[in-house]
C-alpha cells in the first residue's frame, strides 16, 4: 500500500520537522496556504529520498523495445531516441515507445536483455560469442544487429518525480513506496533538511548525521526481515506484444 503526499507531510510536520519552519506543510493548520517555496524545497528532498531508496531496493522494473539497425551497434536509452519525441532532431529514433507509455529517462540499471524471440541474452560475458554489453548504465551494445529484428531491455527504474504545481492537492498524490520503507524515507528527508541548514552550525550537522544513521538502520531492518520488494524479470516474450 502506497502513502499519499499529505500523509507524508503530516508525518514530517508533526514529527521530525516539527521544530522547523519548513515543516509547516499542512494547509488546514495555517491561516494561509503554505509558502510555495517550502513545497518546492521539501519536494526536492522527497524526490532525492525516493531515488535513494529505489537505488537500494529493486522497487520498479520497466521494459522498452529497441528497433535494430545494421549500422548502429550501440543503443543509448535516452528520450531523444523515442519514436514519440517529435521535437528530437535525431535522424534515427529506435526506441519503440508510445504516447500512452513513453520512455521517461528513468534508467538506474540495465538488468536483462532479450532477443526478438524472447530469449534472454548473455550480458557482459566475454566467454559468450553472442553476449551483449553495457558500455554505460543506459546504453546497450548489440554486436550483430539486423534491420528486421527488435530487442527488449528490462531495467531497474527510478521513482517518478513529484513536481510542485500551484493548487495541487497532496491528498490525491500517491508515492509509490512500500510501507516498510516509509520510516526510512522520513529519516532521509530529515537528514537532508538539517544538512541544508547546517552551514557550519554543529547542532544541525549533528542532527543531520543522527538522522542519516537512523536512515541506514531502518534500511537494514527492512533487509534483515526480507521486507524489501524485489522486482522479478517479467515474461518478455515478444509474441505477447505482436512482435513475432
Amino acid at each position: 500500500m502506497s502513502i499519499t503526499l499529505m500523509q507524508l507531510f503530516k508525518d514530517l510536520t508533526y514529527g521530525e520537522l516539527a521544530q522547523l519552519s519548513v515543516g509547516n506543510l499542512i494547509p488546514s493548520d495555517l491561516e494561509s496556504e503554505p509558502d510555495p517555496k517550502d513545497y518546492d524545497r521539501i519536494l526536492t528532498h522527497i524526490n532525492l529520498g525516493m531515488k535513494e531508496l529505489y537505488k537500494r531496493f529493486f522497487l520498479l522494473s520497466r521494459e522498452i523495445y529497441i528497433q535494430q539497425y545494421e549500422d548502429i551497434e550501440v543503443y543509448e536509452l535516452h528520450s531523444r531516441f523515442n519514436q514519440t519525441n517529435v521535437a528530437s532532431l535525431e535522424p534515427v529514433k529506435y526506441i519503440l515507445d508510445t504516447p500512452q507509455n513513453p520512455f521517461l529517462d528513468d534508467v538506474l540499471k540495465i538488468e536483462e536483455v532479450y532477443d526478438e524471440g524472447g530469449n534472454k541474452l548473455p550480458m557482459n560475458d566475454i566467454t559468450e560469442e553472442l553476449s551483449i554489453y553495457t558500455p554505460s548504465f543506459r546504453s546497450v551494445q548489440y554486436p550483430y544487429p539486423k534491420n528486421e529484428n527488435i530487442f527488449a531491455v528490462q531495467y531497474r527504474a527510478s521513482a517518478p518525480r513529484v513536481e510542485y504545481v500551484r493548487g495541487m492537492n497532496p491528498d490525491l498524490i500517491e508515492l509509490d513506496l512500500p510501507n516498510s520503507l516509509h520510516e526510512a524515507l522520513i529519516y532521509y528527508i530529515a537528514h537532508r533538511v538539517h544538512a541544508g541548514m547546517g552551514q557550519g552550525i554543529s547542532d544541525n550537522n549533528q542532527e543531520s548525521g543522527a538522522y542519516y544513521q537512523k536512515f541506514e538502520a531502518s534500511c537494514k531492518v527492512v533487509e534483515l526481515h526480507g521486507l524489501e520488494v524485489q522486482g522479478e524479470p517479467g515474461d518478455w516474450r515478444f509474441d505477447r506484444h505482436g512482435w513475432v
